[in-house]
């Protein structure tokens, strides 16, 4: 593996933890296991961190359609992201990099 494939994979992990760590109104987080079939929501925040860029910048990827960023879904003024989509992007993000060098 490479060294951009391996520090996406990082990132991936740090979110899909920060996401598990938190549950419906900040209480316990659901107990659901990956296969389960549903899929999972990530605030912009967490987002960002995950990708150790600001909120202001995944706005500008969500707008810039040569990113082709997961566009969110708006919930009581606040954008949620798929967990599933995110991956997505990760995955293919990260085989365009591999592909390019």
């Amino acid at each position: 593996m490479d060294d951009i494939t391996t520090v996406i994979l990082a990132r991936l992990e740090a979110l899909e933890a920060a996401v598990a760590s938190r549950g419906h109104n900040c209480g316990p987080p659901l107990d659901l296991n990956e296969d389960d079939g549903l899929d999972r929501w990530v605030s912009t925040p967490d987002l960002a961190r995950h990708y150790n860029v600001t909120t202001r910048t995944i706005e500008r990827w969500r707008r810039d359609p040569r990113m082709r960023f997961p566009q969110p879904m708006n919930l009581n003024g606040r954008n949620y992201t798929s967990l599933k989509a995110v991956r997505r992007y990760d995955r293919e993000h990260a085989a365009a990099e591999t592909k390019g060098s």
